[in-house]
């Protein structure tokens, strides 16, 4: 969830093979909690069984990162990834989805 408070949503993400990798970028304007998970099996996209990771602003540091996690939304338990992260300062972020092992698909 931004820091303001709202729920964005990015559909159609796909993971094509075992090594791609997903960047998504996004700002924030102050300080805030920020929830971001996957659904690929929750919502029956796919079985990937997803990793997200979060950056901060330089794109190097590496701020949290979640193999297997709780939806935030629905309680959902599985191989789909979630995090949640007090980010302090304003700036973008980067956020990473991959896969664990030879798993592929939508999320």
């Amino acid at each position: 969830m931004p820091a303001d408070g709202t729920w964005q949503t990015f559909r159609g993400a796909d993971l094509d093979t075992s090594s791609d990798l997903d960047y998504f970028a996004f700002t924030i304007e102050g300080p805030g909690t920020v929830v971001l998970d996957t659904d690929a099996r929750e919502s029956n996209f796919s079985s990937v069984d997803t990793i997200l990771t979060l950056f901060g602003p330089d794109g190097v540091t590496v701020l949290n990162r979640n193999d297997d996690g709780i939806d935030p939304q629905t309680g959902f338990r599985g191989l789909n990834s979630a995090l949640t992260s007090r980010l302090e300062q304003a700036g973008t972020y980067f956020a990473l989805v991959s896969a664990f092992g030879s798993t592929s698909g939508a999320y």
